[in-house]
């Protein structure tokens, strides 16, 4: 899905620097030629969250927040730009903020969003931080924002603007979200599980009638498969992406598509 936004995000010259994955959430980092003398840098954020708030952070050293630029996404379509870590900048300097594709986010668990900053103010920062809330969102209170304290804060990666560096697709794949209802939660994969043993039991019971007979193993090879592809699509709902994209095309390829396809 993360693939439909991006042509609304991108005019004229672009290049691929780079993806920063973190735990359920990446940021994948653009360069846009505007003219001979300006640069823009687009900044896509996806995250597997539903509520709260994720923000990512532009320090020019580790854990040097006093010139530090951090951006706070939160839904429905709220952004907040920080300097030193908690003091909001009234005059925004990025520019194009947006919230993309909500209804799919919605449906999916997750949500992206996205801006540009000028080359000018990303000169001499090049280590980024995420940090994130994935169950209070900010609030307002007369004027007055409170951002409720981050659960998580990344480790400084650096990440060099004006180089290209090697591009990491796997941005491009999502966050390895199950494919059907069935795996997102352990409650929804206990009940098919459940289910495909009712089913079984029932092949069993019927084996030596019609029309379990004269199909032999088949019931028994398509339901044992369909049951083991909800136990693997699960894995991607319980491990975080960052961990489990190297394993991405082993588990998907031949333990989740391949019985899938089988049953």
């Amino acid at each position: 899905m993360l693939l439909s936004i991006l042509p609304l995000m991108l005019e004229g010259n672009v290049l691929e620097l780079g993806c920063l994955l973190w735990r359920n959430s990446f940021v994948l980092i653009q360069k846009q030629t505007v003219t001979n003398s300006q640069e823009e840098f687009i900044f896509v954020i996806h995250s597997k969250q539903s509520k709260g708030w994720m923000s990512i952070g532009i320090f020019s050293k580790p854990n040097k927040f006093e010139d530090s630029t951090t951006i706070v996404g939160y839904l429905p379509n709220n952004f907040l730009q920080l300097t030193n870590h908690t003091t909001e900048v009234k005059q925004k300097t990025i520019f194009g903020a947006t919230f993309q594709n909500q209804l799919f986010n919605q449906i999916d668990g997750t949500f992206t969003f996205a801006f540009k900053m000028n080359s000018t103010d990303l000169e001499g920062k090049n280590y980024i931080a995420f940090s994130q809330n994935i169950y209070e969102a900010p609030t307002e209170t007369n004027g007055t924002i409170s951002i409720p304290k981050h659960y998580s804060f990344s480790n400084f990666r650096y990440f060099e603007f004006n180089t290209t560096n090697i591009y990491i697709p796997f941005c491009r794949f999502g966050l390895g979200i199950p494919g059907r209802i069935g795996s997102f939660h352990w409650t929804s994969v206990s009940i098919v599980c459940c289910f495909y043993i009712f089913i079984g039991y029932l092949c069993l019971m019927y084996k030596d009638k019609q029309p379990f007979k004269s199909r032999f193993v088949g019931p028994w090879i398509a339901l044992g498969s369909v049951y083991f592809n909800v136990c693997i699509e699960h894995y991607y709902a319980i491990v975080p992406i960052e961990k489990s994209r190297d394993l991405y095309c082993i588990l998907s390829g031949f333990f989740a598509f391949a019985p899938l396809q089988t049953g």
